[in-house]
């Protein structure tokens, strides 16, 4: 594989990353908000979103990753990394919700990380 390959296939896998890191961002926003809400209608939703106000960062962070991919980056990693230890993913009896939120966030951010370096190497 050339190097101008390897260039054109990180550049897509970066972002392949920032495109799925921005839909499961915007589902975990909308799942979060949606389903703590005790509540029918818009008062329940309004009870319920201080619960989605972590994941509303991370929707800004995915926004961010468009116009800033190494901040961006770094900012999904830090916070995938955050979720582990603020909601308890590290316990073994979490290791589904692991799974679910913290590693693929690892994966998208460290992959929206190296796309971010596609033009450093000539």
């Amino acid at each position: 594989m050339s190097l101008k390959e390897q260039k054109s296939l990180i550049e897509k896998l970066g972002w392949l990353a920032k495109l799925f890191l921005s839909v499961v961002s915007s589902l975990f926003f909308l799942f979060a908000l949606f389903s703590g809400a005790t509540e029918p209608g818009l008062i329940g939703i309004v009870k319920n979103s201080p619960n989605a106000f972590p994941w509303l960062f991370l929707l800004g962070f995915a926004y961010l990753t468009w116009k800033k991919e190494l901040l961006g980056g770094v900012l999904i990693v830090i916070f995938a990394l955050f979720t582990v230890f603020a909601f308890g993913f590290y316990r073994p009896e979490m290791r589904g919700s692991l799974l679910i939120f913290s590693l693929p966030l690892l994966i998208l951010g460290g992959l929206i990380l190296l796309g971010s370096f596609k033009g450093s190497r000539k």
